[in-house]
This record gives C-alpha cells, structure tokens and sequence, in this order.
C-alpha cells in the first residue's frame, strides 16, 4: 500500500511543482516486492527513470521524490525511513542550438536530407 500511494503522490510532482514550459518526466519502470500473494512484503524495490532538460529541474524532482517517499513511510507509520539511491544517471541534456545545426547539416551531406529531421522541444 505505501508504494502505491508513493507512486500516485510521484506522478504530481511534475503537474504541481514543475513549470510546464520546463518539460520533465519521472517514470516508475518496475516494482519488485513480496514472494507470495497473501504475504505482505518487508521491503518493495522501485525503479525509476528521471528526465529533465534543466540541472535545476532534475535537483528538485530528485529532492520531491525522496521527500515523497519519506512521507508516505512516515504517513504509514513504516518502521523505517525508505532508502533512495540514484544508481545510474547523468544530468539535463541540453543542445546547443548552433551546435545542433552545424550537426545536422553534416549528416544530411552524409546520410541525405530526408534521413535526417530535427526534432523541435
């Protein structure tokens, strides 16, 4: 029940605390807990991908869902606080407009112009 309520209360950090002209994702891609279905488990393990184009978006989703974990255990008088490690990642992708088209032109000498679109944010 707390990783339910956990997800739910993630997926409003981009609609309530996020600038819309700011895009940002943050995605539960699996959840692993329990080995049986009448037997509540002791632990649930979530993974998550985070997507932001901005270093100071992704900082703050990052500190939302560890704040929203935290309340939601805390909500449900968990005996612990949950553990939240960023295992893999890098920052906010940003490219450079100039750079972008200089690129671009590149590959379409090699690769033809209609093998290659630019893609708008």
């Amino acid at each position: 029940m707390i990783a339910a309520r956990t997800i739910v209360s993630w997926q409003t950090i981009v609609s309530r605390e996020i600038d819309p002209q700011d895009p940002a994702v943050i995605t539960v891609g699996a959840i692993h807990g329990g080995t049986k279905n009448n037997i509540i488990p002791d632990e649930v393990l979530m993974q998550l991908t985070v997507r932001s184009y901005k270093d100071e978006v992704r900082k703050h989703l990052l500190a939302a869902i560890e704040r929203i974990a935290d309340a939601e255990a805390a909500a449900a008088g968990a005996p612990k606080k949950p553990l939240v490690e960023i295992e893999e990642g890098v920052g906010a992708v940003y490219n450079d407009p100039p750079t972008t088209s200089r690129l671009a032109e590149r590959l379409k000498q090699v690769m033809g112009n209609d093998n290659v679109v630019l893609g708008s944010r």
